[in-house]
Parts: C-alpha cells; structure tokens; sequence
C-alpha cells in the first residue's frame, strides 16, 4: 500500500511538471532551458528506491504521448529519462561516503560529476530515437543534443540537490533560521528581478549586472548553509527561466539561440562554484565544531587526569598511613612476647592483638583486588535465594567491635517477615557493612546511626542515616568514584582508602540495584540509600530445607576435619620464613611435614617422602610451580596438589586448574582453609 502510494505520487510530480516543461521549452526550439523533472526522478529513486522506476517510465511515456510525439519515440524518450534516473541514483548510492545533506565537499563533487553525468544517456537515447522517427533533420543532431543536454543537466544541478537536503521535510527549525531564509529570499527574487527582469545595468559594459547574485549567493553560502543555497538555486533558476522565456533581461539583448546558451552556462556555472564553495563552508563548520568538541573533551579529560593523579597520591600516602597503623600494634605485641617478663597469660592477648591487625591488612588487600577485578571486569557473582535479616544482623556482628570503641549507637528498624532476595550473600553482606563502616568513620565519637529497611512489591529499600560531618554538594557529586575521600579532619582524611563507596555502588550496580547519597550540608549528617529488586518467585520451604541440609554437610564435614587422620604434607616456598611457619602449623594440628625451599629441591623430596599433599607456591625462581607439577606428574607422583600464589584473578585459578591443581589458595593462607582442604 505505501509503495503504491508512492508511486502515485511520483508518477503525478513527474507527469505534471514534464508537461509544463515540454508547454513552456519545446525541444524542438531549442529552448530547452531547464528540466526538472530530471533532477526530481533522480532524487525520487535515491531517496525512496529504485523500485519506483515504472513511475517514471509510464509519466515520461505519456506525457511525450499526450504532447503530440509518435508512440515510437515517446517509448525511446521514456526510456532514456528512465535509465537517466536510475544510474544516477545508483552512482550516488554506490558512493559509500555521500550525505544528501552536503555538508562535505566530496558530497558536492559527487552531485556536480551525477549532474554533468547522467544527461548524457537521455539526451543520447532521445536525440537517436527522434532521428530515426524523422522528427529531426541529420544537421539538426548536435543542436537539440546539446539543448536536451543542458536542460536535464540543469535541473539535476538545481532540483536534485534542492530536494536531497529539503526532503523529507525537516519540521520545527529555529525561528532565527526560518526569519533569516525568509530574508534570503526575498533579498534573491528583488536581486534576481533587477538582474534578469531588468535594463537597469545593460548599458554598462563594465559591470555585468549578473554579479550583482553574488551577494546573497554569499550571504547564503556563509550563513544559512546547503538548505539556503539549494533554496536560492530555485529560486534564481525560476527567475532566470521566466526572463528569459518573455524576453527580459541581458540575456534577450542578442540573438536568441546564444541568449539561451549564454543563460544556461552561467546558471550552471553559478549552481556549481557556489554549490561547491557551501559545501567547503559547511565542512569548514564541521571541522571547527568537532575540534571545539574534541578540545572541550581534552580539557575535560586533562581535568579528570589531574583530579584522578592528585587522589591516587592521596590515596598512595592515605595506603602508606592505613598499613603502618596496624604494623604498629604487631611490631609491639611480638616484642612484648620476646620479652622475658612477660607472663603466659598476657601472651593470649597479645596473639589477639596480633591476629586482629593481620585481618586490617587482609581488608585493605581485599578491598584493592576488588577494585580492580570490578573495573576489569573480571569479577562475578554467586546467585543464590538469602535472607536479607540474617545479613544485616551479620553485618551488624561484624562493625559492633568497631561502633563499641567509637561509642556509636545504632538502631535497626526491619519488617518482621523475612525479606528474600537473589543476592551473592558475601557481596550483599560487604555492601552493608561497607555503609556501615563509612557511617561510623564520618561520625564523631557518640554518634547515632539508623538502618532501615522498607520494602513494596517489587524492591527493598535499605536507608543507612548518621548525624555525622555531613557532606557538600561537590562531595555528593562525587562520593562513589575511587580514591576520592571527603572530610574536616586529617582524620576523616585517613578512614580509609578512598574505595570502599566505589566498590559499594559497582557491588550494588552488579546486583541490579541503586544506590544513592543525601546530605543537608556540613555538620547535618548523611544518608546513603539501597534499593534493590526483590524476586517474584521464591520456593521457601524447599529453601529452607536446603539450608538445613547445607548446614548439616558442614557440621559433617566438621567432624571428618577433626577426626581425620595423619597426613603427610610437602610444603615447597622459596620464603623461607613463610614455609617453615606453614609447617610448623600443620604439624601442630597433627599433620607429618617437609619443607623445601625450590623446585629442584621439591622433585628430591617428593621421591623420598612420597607426601599425600604438596603445597606449592607458584612463583618459584627458577623452575616455577607450573614446571614443578609438570615433572612431579611425569614422575607419576600421586598426590593432592595445591597452589599457593598472591594472584587470586579468576584467569589465575583458571591456569592453575588446567596445570593439574586441584584447589587454588591465595595467600596469605590460614590453618583453617587448609583444614577444610585436608578433611
């Protein structure tokens, strides 16, 4: 239906406006002076299809019928306006970097060689078929070839790009452009009357009056772009045309045959240069506007760079500060236990403190990895049906030694049914006490701090509010990108890294959730809001009892650990300290160990012990951990393999499981990982 709509209204365009020209230009008289139809068959195919063709072909046919040409050649004409129009849309579809909206000179080069171009099949088709149906003497050829040439070349140059950049119709401009192209034109039809209607300038031999066009051309060509000079060809051309037909102007003052050709060469050479010198104003434009566009994208790069490098050398001094803090605390405590007067009992103590700042150094290491697994995307999560409760109240276990020191007080508000979510439940767990953590750190000592939970039918909305330092409009706008910190004191300053709200929102992000921050300002405290999605279907019961079932396996698989039975252990690391403290636990809880420090030293002992387990760090100098497994598994050693690394990425767990390992340790490594491994 669409299709035969166009074709309708193609096939009337062209019949009605073919019809006027043939009335007004008969190609007999060689006044052939513009041909529009040309340009709109051209604009039609290339705009709409190459499938309107039979419009154009049935229009031509008739109106040469209908205007008094033999059924012979009308079909010849129809032909050649036919196959003009298709090649000539067909050059500019093959021209993979034509815009219809001219605004490149290679668009402009490309309409002027299709204009220039294409006429010469139906002026070449038309003139032969007229020939051989008697209509034109063998002496009149080359005159009415030259005539019908200049007349479909002129309406492709005038008409086709008119209609490219006006149609389809661009509603809903400026008023500005719309009052400025009202202006051109009339400014063009008073400078087009005085040119071509008038003699005001005739006797003047030493100004052509013609060039007097030049200053709205200009104007046009600066100002108001393709649309307005395609606009102005119009309008010039119709002007030009209907001087020339009632004999007005310059060009009617001689003879008429060369008035006619002297006309259409000077609008043709007029559509061309200022056709193409648009197109280079217009590319001209572009080029400013994507460098104003590019540079403004420079500066505001250079400005994140310079914001990113001064927090990465805060971050680097805040990371220096946050690890010698607790280095501090364990350097004491071990020489306190060094030292002879202190008694058995205090040691307890003293292994507390120890072990309590290990796990600060272990966060800081965790948060850092996080990040970067985040932002390389290297990072996923482990679905399962949780309980949202149960996981506040385990962050709330979590910060409580923390609010306690700080004397903080915080109150959580929660539904009594349970709220049930598709979650990673340790990544769920870290957003909250990371919110948790950040409330309390910005909180001076005494602080109050509310969680609050509300859910509807489709999300669940955690509300974290504290009375702390409050937050700046600016701080708000940049609260979640990494390495950024906001405070009053150097000690808001030294909370943390700077990551933990970043790595917050990506978790939450991940998770299909929001999160948001609010403030009323300095000294009036924060409010960082969750809102995650609450599945539509949850199968309870079964859940639970998959709960219960999980739990019994663990506290199973508990005994088994410690009822198990000896086994006898290879431990191979090249830091010697770290080996033989490994070792030294293991034979504690019961296990037969051996050291060695090498892969060389490793495929001796591995002989001579014939251990169970081999825990080997992968990066050993010299022969590496994946050489090691590699030459025990040739030496048919039957063992369990376990790797030891500081790289925990996924493609590292990845490399050590195709290696042969069957478990992936990061370090530093605890005596309770390796007892879930051994049972």
């Amino acid at each position: 239906m669409y299709y035969a709509i166009q074709w309708a209204i193609l096939f009337c365009i062209y019949l009605g406006t073919a019809k006027l020209g043939l009335s007004f230009y008969p190609v007999s008289s060689f006044a052939a002076l513009v041909w529009p139809a040309t340009g709109i068959s051209i604009a039609a195919l290339y705009l709409y299809g190459q499938r309107l063709w039979p419009a154009i072909a049935v229009a031509a046919f008739l109106v040469n019928l209908i205007t008094g040409a033999a059924p012979f050649i009308a079909l010849g004409i129809a032909i050649g306006n036919t196959l003009e129009a298709v090649v000539g849309s067909h050059l500019l579809r093959q021209s993979k970097s034509f815009d219809r909206l001219i605004v490149k000179l290679r668009d402009a080069v490309d309409l002027i060689f299709v204009s220039l171009a294409v006429p010469l099949v139906s002026a070449s088709i038309g003139v032969i078929f007229l020939w051989v149906g008697g209509q034109i003497a063998p002496h009149a050829l080359l005159g009415t070839w030259v005539a019908w040439y200049l007349g479909d070349m002129l309406g492709a140059l005038i008409c086709l790009p008119f209609l490219l950049r006006w149609v389809p119709p661009l509603f809903h401009r400026p008023l500005a452009e719309i009052t400025e192209l009202g202006a051109l034109s009339l400014a063009l039809v008073g400078m087009s009357y005085v040119v071509f209607w008038t003699t005001l300038f005739t006797g003047i031999s030493s100004f052509p009056a013609a060039y007097l066009l030049f200053i709205p051309l200009v104007w046009a060509a600066l100002r108001t772009g393709p649309r307005g000079t395609t606009l102005s060809f119009v309008i010039v051309s119709v002007m030009a045309t209907s001087a020339a037909v009632t004999h007005h102007g310059p060009f009617s003052s001689t003879a008429p045959l060369n008035a006619l050709l002297a006309l259409q060469l000077f609008v043709a050479i007029l559509v061309m240069v200022f056709l193409t010198f648009t197109s280079i104003v217009e590319e001209q434009k572009n080029s400013t506007r994507e460098l104003e566009a590019a540079l403004s994208k420079l500066r505001g790069t250079l400005k994140k760079i310079s914001s990113e490098d001064r927090a990465k050398s805060d971050f680097i001094a805040t990371l220096a500060h946050e690890l010698r803090n607790p280095l501090a605390p364990i350097i004491s405590s071990l020489e306190l236990m060094r030292m002879p007067g202190t008694g058995e009992s205090e040691k307890p103590r003293l292994i507390g403190v120890i072990d309590t700042h290990i796990q600060v150094f272990r966060r800081l290491l965790d948060d850092l990895l996080d990040i970067s697994r985040i932002s390389h995307k290297k990072f996923t999560l482990q679905h399962e049906t949780v309980e949202l409760q149960t996981i506040i109240e385990h962050s709330r276990e979590t910060v409580e030694e923390f609010y306690r020191t700080r004397g903080h007080t915080l109150s959580i508000n929660m539904p009594n049914e349970p709220i049930w979510l598709k979650a990673d439940q340790v990544r769920l767990q870290q957003i909250i006490v990371n919110l948790l953590y950040n409330a309390g750190k910005y909180t001076e000592s005494s602080g109050k701090i509310q969680l609050t939970v509300t859910k509807d039918r489709a999300t669940v909305r955690i509300a974290l509010k504290d009375n702390g330092i409050g937050m700046t409009p600016e701080s708000l706008q940049r609260i979640f990108e990494p390495f950024t910190q906001f405070g009053t004191t150097i000690e808001h300053l030294r909370a943390g890294l700077g990551i933990g709200l970043s790595i917050t929102k990506r978790l939450v992000d991940m998770h299909k959730g929001k999160i948001h921050a609010e403030s009323e300002g300095l000294g009036k405290g924060s409010k960082f809001v969750v809102t995650l999605p609450i599945p539509a279907n949850v199968q309870l019961p079964m859940l639970l009892k998959k709960k219960k079932q999980a739990a019994q396996v663990e506290t199973a698989h508990l005994e088994v650990v410690r009822s198990s039975t000896r086994s006898k252990i290879l431990v191979v690391d090249d830091n010697e300290a770290a080996a033989e403290g490994l070792g030294t636990l293991l034979r504690l809880v019961g296990h037969e160990v051996m050291v060695a420090f090498g892969g060389e030293e490793a495929l001796t002992a591995a002989k001579s012990f014939v251990p169970d387990v081999i825990l080997l760090d992968i990066g050993l100098p010299g022969m590496d951990g994946y050489e090691v497994i590699k030459r025990l598994k040739l030496l048919e050693v039957k063992a369990l393999f376990v790797a030891l690394t500081g790289y925990g990425q996924d493609e590292d767990k990845l490399r050590t499981k195709t290696a042969g390992f069957a478990h992936h340790l990061v370090k530093p490594v605890g005596i309770r990982e390796l007892q879930e491994i051994l049972g």
